[in-house]
């Protein structure tokens, strides 16, 4: 595997180390509906275990709508990068949000060529279930649609101001979107926007199909009761279900110090 650091890129994605431990294993990180590892930072630096902590996008996150034809598509370009990083242990997938659709993707193509992963977690997954979908799904869908659009606009405004104001930290929040990307420039959070589009239509095209792996779902404080409806059909689709419960609130699983905790129960996960 890389060096910490590191940027590994095969054909259309990239492996990114975050985080180099002394085992062969390693801990894949899968970001949410914002496409970028830089969200994933202090969870991969807080990884109490031996493992590698690596993560992956897109090479392009704002050319990720015209490059991918589906989740599967993108699922096996992701699976193409961590081959060609290297290493031979065990692979334990995490995927947080939009990436928990991805991380379910990439267990379904890891199991059909005879390398399952040692560990699957979805930590407060976005997911759609139903052939159909449920109106709980639908209205995930939307909400995140309509923040994507209102922050299109905002980002006419100056940095400061869009700090500052409430709606534009609330519409982040529904995209898994830390304010601090607004220090970063307005392409650079124009690119998380065109990922979260991409995402988002990606969601609303791809039910998840059949794994034989266990998942845990990493559910933050609170908001174990979002995910109870969602059970029943998870167990259908996996080698099995555990449910855990996490101290960090909404929105900040990914920050300082929730992040450490969090990033603790991961690393029980694989055993």
């Amino acid at each position: 595997m890389p060096q910490t650091g590191d940027v590994c890129a095969a054909q259309r994605s990239k492996v990114v180390s975050l985080r180099r431990g002394d085992a062969s294993d390693s801990v894949v990180l899968v970001p949410g509906i914002g496409g970028s590892v830089l969200s994933l930072v202090w969870l991969a630096r807080s990884h109490p275990g031996p493992q590698t902590v690596v993560a992956l996008e897109p090479v392009s996150l704002s050319d990720a709508p015209a490059t991918f034809a589906s989740v599967a598509d993108l699922a096996s370009s992701h699976l193409d990068a961590v081959r060609a990083a290297g290493g031979r242990g065990r692979r334990q997938l995490v995927g947080h949000c939009f990436g928990a659709t991805l991380a379910m993707e990439m267990t379904h193509q890891l199991e059909a060529a005879g390398e399952p992963p040692a560990a699957v977690a979805l930590l407060q997954p976005f997911l759609r279930l139903a052939g159909d979908l449920d109106g709980d799904e639908r209205c995930r869908a939307e909400l995140r649609q309509e923040a994507a659009g209102r922050l299109r606009m905002a980002l006419q405004r100056p940095a400061a101001e869009l700090e500052r104001d409430p709606e534009v930290r609330r519409d982040l929040g529904w995209l898994d979107l830390d304010p601090a990307i607004l220090h970063y420039g307005v392409a650079f959070a124009q690119s998380l926007l065109d990922y979260a589009g991409f995402a988002l239509r990606a969601y609303l095209d791809h039910v998840p199909r059949p794994i034989a792996t266990p998942v845990h779902l990493l559910a933050a404080a609170g908001c174990g009761d979002e995910f109870t409806g969602a059970e029943r059909r998870l167990r259908e689709l996996t080698g099995g279900l555990t449910l855990h419960e996490l101290q960090a609130p909404r929105g900040a699983v990914l920050r300082q110090p929730h992040a450490r905790a969090v990033a603790q129960t991961i690393a029980s996960l694989a055993g």
